[in-house]
């Protein structure tokens, strides 16, 4: 199951897992996931900051056969510092980032008697502080501390639970923020410059190490906090 599924990394996601899983796509996006249907991916159009969007998601697993793998996408980012935060683009956040992701892993964990495998996405605010980002960064932080605490409890039972933390990632809400910046070049400039390589991430990058954590390959990783940045986070801070 993903969530966050009709572009961007969510797209990336389903496409990559398609090839070797039968996958539940979900997103408010109904036009999107459209262009996502086919013999391996079932579409559920829904909320995420709901538990019943969650709960249907996984009675369409379950009809498919065992659920063995989950994955938490969707996300809302809306850059305001604490000064400027309203109610609700903080709610939003929150909602759709945190609460919709645990919902999630409820549900998840209630749907996998024999073990599985559940992934958050989370990003490099919930380690680096980014100007702006008040509410974002809590959600991203919380994520983290969220996968941390399912693995902890529900290890015993066969269930890992990790987070990916991407960097800036050529997404379309990238770009369209580029778009929406006072100097369009110089946003683009300022986040490919970034990662050590110079360029940014590819949702297809992202997607690789999310259908690694699914498989057995990962069979010894759990509760961790898988970074994939470039190596955004090991440079040294500037100036």
């Amino acid at each position: 199951m993903v969530t966050g599924a009709a572009r961007g990394i969510g797209r990336a996601v389903v496409e990559r897992l398609s090839e070797d899983w039968h996958v539940v796509a979900v997103d408010r996006d109904a036009e999107g996931l459209r262009t996502l249907a086919g013999p391996s991916v079932t579409t559920l159009v829904g909320d995420v900051s709901l538990r019943a969007t969650h709960a249907e998601a996984a009675r369409r697993a379950g009809q498919l056969g065992s659920l063995r793998g989950w994955v938490n996408n969707a996300a809302v980012q809306i850059d305001q510092s604490a000064t400027e935060l309203d109610e609700a683009t903080l709610r939003l956040q929150l909602e759709v980032n945190l609460i919709g992701s645990m919902w999630g892993c409820a549900e998840a964990v209630a749907h996998m008697p024999h073990g599985g495998s559940i992934v958050s996405l989370s990003s490099i605010h919930a380690l680096r502080g980014f100007e702006g980002a008040f509410a974002y960064a809590a959600t991203k932080g919380g994520i983290v501390a969220m996968s941390r605490q399912l693995a902890v409890e529900y290890g015993p039972r066969g269930i890992r639970a990790n987070t990916v933390l991407p960097g800036a990632i050529l997404t379309p809400l990238c770009t369209e923020d580029w778009a929406s910046s006072p100097d369009p070049a110089a946003a683009r400039a300022s986040d490919e410059a970034m990662h050590l390589q110079n360029r940014m991430g590819q949702p297809e990058e992202i997607a690789a190490v999310v259908s690694f954590l699914l498989s057995d390959d990962s069979s010894l990783i759990n509760g961790q906090e898988i970074v994939a940045d470039g190596g955004a986070t090991a440079r040294r801070p500037r100036g």
